[in-house]
């Protein structure tokens, strides 16, 4: 059993995190090829894929699972990670890349964020981000999985704002109404 697992994440996040290590045991990394959708068929909506460009030192989005789209400006494919989703997320996924990049292993990751606008709310995520390297050695992508909750789901959060219902249309409608989105 995974250390992930034990470490109680959600479901979407020690799912990718142990098929990851049942893809590349003991440090190594797996290409991007070896991914098969459909064993993680139940949690692709939460799941997402980035292009790594270490030597220019940026990353770009590939592929987003449908729950994702609402905080991600709907499908941002191509478009520079730091670019897209609540404000503070993104400088903190670019983080997340460059150091995948570095030390190539995966990491987990929790905390909250803000949706922006005069409005804003807080949300948690969870997140977790594993490396690729088509070559098995230099980090060219990232597969991810990504779960966003309300910070409190039945009390008004801290900055004054009703707490929207846990589902992605709702927080997604929730940002809209802010003025946010990205």
């Amino acid at each position: 059993m995974s250390l992930f697992r034990s470490a109680g994440p959600p479901d979407a996040v020690a799912r990718v995190l142990d098929y990851a290590e049942r893809l590349a045991p003991c440090g190594l990394l797996a290409s991007r090829r070896a991914i098969e959708p459909a064993v993680l068929a139940d949690v692709l909506p939460s799941i997402f894929l980035i292009d790594v460009e270490p030597a220019a030192a940026s990353a770009r989005w590939r592929l987003v699972g449908e729950a994702l789209r609402p905080f991600l400006d709907g499908s941002p494919r191509g478009r520079a990670i730091d670019s897209v989703g609540p404000p503070g997320f993104r400088v903190l996924l670019a983080g997340a890349v460059r150091m995948i990049a570095r030390d190539r292993c995966p990491i987990a990751l929790d905390g909250l964020a803000g949706t922006g606008g005069p409005q804003e709310r807080r949300l948690r995520f969870d997140l977790a981000l594993v490396p690729l390297a088509d070559d098995g050695r230099r980090v060219n992508a990232a597969l991810g999985a990504l779960v966003w909750r309300p910070l409190l789901a039945t009390a008004p959060d801290p900055v004054g704002a009703a707490a929207a219902p846990d589902t992605p249309a709702a927080l997604a409608g929730a940002m809209a109404e802010d003025g946010a989105g990205g």
